[in-house]
C-alpha cells in the first residue's frame, strides 16, 4: 500500500509555485518508492547508470558514427552513403515508440514527483493546523 495513500491527479498544465518546507531527499525517496509501486518501468535509474549512458552514447557518437560513414563513403561512395541513411531514417521511425516511452518516463517522473511534493507539503500543513 502507498505511504502517501489516494495519489492526486495533478491540474491540468497549470501549477502553482510556492516554497516547501519538506527536503529534497525526502521528497526523492518517496517518488522512487511510488514509481516502484505504480510504474511499469520501476525506480529510476540511479546517477551513476544514467552517466553511463550517457558515456557509451557520446563515445558512439564521436568515435563509431565518423568511423561508419568514413568506412561506407570509402567503400561504396556517395550512393551508398544516402541509401544508408535511407536505412537509418527507417530504423529511426521504426524506433521512435521506444524514444516516446522514455520521453514519457521522463515527464511521470516529473509529475511524480510534483504529486509527493504537494502531498507532503499538504500533510505538513494539515499536521501544523492540527
Amino acid at each position: 500500500m502507498s505511504q502517501l495513500g489516494p495519489i492526486p491527479q495533478p491540474g491540468h498544465g497549470v501549477r502553482q509555485q510556492r516554497e516547501s518546507n519538506v527536503p529534497p531527499q525526502q521528497v526523492r525517496e518517496i517518488t522512487e518508492e511510488e514509481m516502484a509501486a505504480h510504474s511499469p518501468d520501476g525506480r529510476v535509474p540511479d546517477p551513476r547508470s544514467r552517466g553511463r549512458g550517457r558515456n557509451v552514447f557520446w563515445i558512439v557518437l564521436g568515435i563509431g558514427v565518423p568511423l561508419v560513414l568514413g568506412t561506407v563513403i570509402y567503400i561504396g561512395g556517395m550512393p551508398a552513403l544516402l541509401m544508408g541513411l535511407v536505412y537509418v531514417a527507417v530504423f529511426a521511425a521504426v524506433a521512435f515508440p521506444v524514444w516516446y516511452a522514455g520521453m514519457m518516463r521522463k515527464r511521470e517522473e516529473t509529475e511524480a514527483k510534483h504529486i509527493v511534493q504537494t502531498t507532503l507539503d499538504e500533510n505538513q500543513d494539515r499536521s501544523r493546523a492540527a
